[in-house]
């Protein structure tokens, strides 16, 4: 057993099973969530705790360098499936991730205290892979921050979803395309 639910019956030297180790590990390592707690509440769909079963899935879908992600397809849910999961190349992937606040302000703003003023940020891989900040607004308002930070953003990953189209699946195209930041 693998973190206590996984079944690895098949050889671990296959391409596929350090992807579905480290799906295991997030949502059943409970050391894992101690770093990481936004995953606590992670499942995988019972079939795909079989390596051999996701491993049949892996090898339909798996391009080379790109990474699992069950987030856009399930709109942010907590399960890993086949109807949720999809590969998406790093720059989309990171594209994804929202910081998660103690600040209680929205997504993509944050209070700058040098010039007392709010502001709309996100970030964005350059073509050496480096994250980059990007600024988009500073504002007495925060909520007029969240609204150029998601106009922003959204846009930025429809650009991805365009740079990509030819090489994903349409049904991760039309997420892309569709993605709403609330």
């Amino acid at each position: 057993m693998v973190f206590g639910k996984g079944i690895n019956d098949m050889t671990s030297k296959i391409p596929s099973y350090s992807t579905w180790h480290s799906m295991i590990r997030r949502c059943y390592s409970e050391v894992y969530h101690k770093n990481k707690p936004t995953y606590v509440g992670t499942t995988v769909e019972e079939k795909w705790l079989r390596l051999s079963v996701f491993n049949s899935w892996f090898e339909s879908n798996y391009i080379k360098g790109w990474q699992l992600d069950k987030d856009l397809l399930s709109n942010f849910g907590k399960l890993y499936s086949e109807s949720t999961c999809c590969f998406l190349p790093n720059d989309v992937n990171c594209a994804l991730k929202f910081d998660i606040k103690d600040s209680g302000l929205p997504a993509g703003v944050s209070f700058k205290t040098e010039n007392s003023k709010y502001v709309a940020q996100y970030s964005r891989l350059d073509e050496n892979g480096k994250r980059k900040g990007v600024h988009v607004l500073y504002s007495n308002d925060p909520n007029e921050c969240f609204l150029a930070y998601k106009k922003a953003k959204e846009s930025y990953i429809r650009e991805l979803a365009e740079k990509y189209k030819s090489k994903i699946p349409d049904k991760v195209y039309i997420a892309l395309c569709e993605i709403d930041i609330k």
